[in-house]
């Protein structure tokens, strides 16, 4: 992984959960970055739905074996119209860069404003990022300290209610 990802976004399943009992109330969770599954795995403890994508085909694959539903669908065409909560980790510019033809060009609060619009209802949005673009620092609620051996980075948990818009 280290060959093609820079500075991967890992958190435990132990977070994940913790995430979803502290800021999600939906049944159902939507995520259109999948990943590894970890927050698959976290909804699923938790007793949630987990509706998930995502664009790389090894990746989506390789969850089919496991027997988790998750499908192969790009994130900016990925849509979901019923009530639910949103938690999503995207990737970062070219931090994350999995397979070739993956958009390394997006910060992840633009990312965010993607999945807000074409997962309208959502009652809340929930991201853990690296990087918070200007205008959005009045949403993180926490911020993590990551020690690995790719080194000391923060994640912030940035949590939007629906009657947020963006400008």
């Amino acid at each position: 992984v280290t060959r093609k990802c820079k500075q991967p976004s890992w958190f435990a399943e132990s977070y994940a959960e913790y995430i979803i009992k502290k800021y999600l109330t939906s049944g159902t969770i939507v995520d259109p970055f999948a990943g590894w599954g970890t927050r698959y795995d976290a909804a699923i403890k938790c007793h949630k739905e987990y509706i998930g994508c995502d664009l790389n085909p090894e990746l989506v694959k390789w969850h089919a074996e496991k027997g988790r539903k998750i499908q192969l669908n790009d994130a900016k065409e990925f849509k979901f119209e019923g009530e639910c909560d949103v938690f999503i980790c995207p990737p970062y510019k070219d931090t994350e860069v999995y397979f070739t033809g993956q958009d390394s060009l997006l910060t992840q609060c633009e990312w965010l404003e993607i999945v807000r619009n074409n997962v309208p209802n959502a009652n809340r949005y929930v991201m853990v990022c690296k990087v918070v673009d200007p205008g959005y620092e009045q949403y993180i609620l926490e911020e993590k300290v990551n020690k690995s051996h790719f080194g000391i980075n923060k994640e912030y948990v940035l949590v939007i209610d629906n009657n947020y818009r963006s400008n």
